[in-house]
Order: structure tokens, then C-alpha cells, then sequence
């Protein structure tokens, strides 16, 4: 879902966005991806291949995106957020559960 969910829908509206940024050039358009923080640490814990996999290929796809689209003045972006505060997140010491983004 991370990944194939993100490539379905921006294969679904990109043509639309396409078709605005045409009709309408001012028009200011973005395509604005959810990853993980974890691409940028290069590093996956054991039981996390699948997630890690997903969200190495959400950033890398977001990035391809960017240099297909720019040629139309249509934006593409990831925004990586940290660590959030779900009962996911095992307890673990000097984990800082106060500090963390609050669902």
C-alpha cells in the first residue's frame, strides 16, 4: 500500500494536474508524497524490510516524478516526517515518547 497506492493514484491524477497546469499556467500544482525519515538514515532494522523497502521506493519514485514533471511547472515533494507516537512504537530506553510526533 505505501508504495503501489501512491503509484496508482499519481498514474490516475497526473494527467488532470497536466490538463489544469495547461488550461490554467499560474496555477500553482504539487504533488506532495508522505515517506519516512528512514530513507534518510540509510538503515533498517530487522523486521522492518517491507516497510523500509515501500519507503525507499515512495522517496525514489517522488524523485523520479519531480524530474518528469517539472518540465510543466508542476511540483513534487516528499516530506519525511520522524517518529510518531502510536502503539507501534515498542518501548525502548532514552525512546522519548513526549518529544515525538502526537497523533
Amino acid at each position: 500500500v505505501n508504495l503501489t497506492s501512491t503509484i496508482k493514484l499519481c498514474a490516475y491524477c497526473v494527467p488532470f494536474i497536466k490538463e489544469s497546469k495547461e488550461q490554467y499556467p499560474d496555477l500553482s500544482c504539487a504533488v506532495i508524497n508522505i515517506g519516512s525519515r528512514a530513507v534518510t538514515l540509510r538503515t533498517c532494522s530487522a523486521r522492518d524490510g517491507i516497510y523500509c523497502a515501500t519507503k525507499f521506493g515512495l522517496h525514489g519514485f517522488s524523485e523520479c516524478l519531480f524530474h518528469d514533471l517539472r518540465e510543466y511547472g508542476i511540483k513534487v515533494c516528499s516530506i519525511l516526517p520522524g517518529w510518531t507516537n502510536t502503539p507501534m512504537i515498542p518501548p525502548k530506553e532514552g525512546r522519548e515518547f513526549d518529544k515525538m510526533i502526537q497523533p
